[in-house]
């Protein structure tokens, strides 16, 4: 599995996949722009793999103000390498701006025979959307043009949309559970993650309070559910096939019985979600401080 990675939730979606191991290959991640410049998920990524004590490297990817797609990066040269050199196809996740892995498949298409699927969360499947389209699509509107790119790419593609990520809450019961982890990478980021479910608790009700899968209580750990579809699919509910495609600026998802994208609508069980994700999280061990 490859990992393209951004913020809070995008550690915790880390976190998640170190813990994974027994189950989910974690061949490497690339840092992109999103919620977060690059040079700042770079470092986050750097340090927080540190603190884990893992031999992986980030890979350092392309910019808001500098997004060419034939233009190679780190990350691109990495994608490209890693892909190419594995054994068996990859799974390549999409956490933050779809750039990164649409730069590597444009300078080197061959890497499509062996990428397995492509992960990404976003879209709003709502009719009419609930919200501000922006803010259920962020991550696939920060380069439209890669998102257009993926999403034409003859690769299986497993989309989250808004519906499912936001049934279960990260909320201060989470929180303290984590107090109790005191060895762990996350208790490292306790303050960290505390700021987080206190400031986006009020934020998360005014931009999403409206849909009815709304959990409250917290903040959403986005970026945590297609890492989470990896290791542990039994969490998932229902999924149905679907269309994505970006028409003229604007993203458009439709079901379609041949589409070739896989709509992930559901979680079995929310509760057993979030407590899956804080057990995953205590057991990450703080290796270096």
């Amino acid at each position: 599995m490859l990992l393209k990675i951004g913020d809070v939730d995008d550690d915790l979606s880390i976190l998640w996949t170190l813990a994974s191991n027994s189950s989910v290959h974690f061949l490497g991640l690339t840092a992109t722009f999103g919620n977060s410049v690059t040079q700042r998920t770079f470092h986050d990524a750097t340090e927080l793999l540190y603190e884990a004590g893992s031999s992986l490297t980030p890979q350092y990817g392309a910019n808001y103000f500098k997004r060419d797609l034939s233009t190679p990066t780190n990350a691109s040269r990495f994608i490209i390498d890693t892909i190419l050199a594995s054994n068996e196809p990859v799974t390549v996740v999409c956490i933050g701006a779809t750039t990164n892995l649409a730069a590597a498949l444009t300078q080197e298409p061959s890497i499509a025979n062996n990428i397995k699927q492509i992960l990404l969360n976003g879209g709003d499947i709502s009719n009419p959307p609930f919200a501000e389209l922006l803010k259920s699509t962020i991550n696939f509107y920060f380069d439209i043009e890669a998102t257009s790119f993926l999403f034409s790419a003859p690769i299986p593609k497993v989309i989250f949309p808004i519906q499912v990520m936001i049934q279960s809450a990260f909320t201060k019961t989470q929180v303290q559970q984590l107090s109790q982890c005191n060895n762990s990478v996350a208790y490292a980021s306790l303050d960290r993650i505390t700021k987080h479910q206190q400031m986006e608790e009020t934020k998360m009700y005014e931009n999403f309070g409206q849909y009815p899968e709304f959990t409250p209580g917290g903040f959403f750990p986005w970026d945590v559910y297609p890492s989470a579809y990896l290791s542990n699919p039994e969490l998932y509910g229902l999924s149905v096939p679907y269309n994505a495609t970006v028409d003229h600026g604007v993203i458009k998802m439709y079901p379609d019985p041949t589409g070739d994208c896989k709509m992930v609508l559901s979680l079995t069980d929310s509760q057993k979600f979030i407590e899956t994700l804080v057990a995953k999280l205590c057991s990450v061990p703080l290796v270096n401080s």
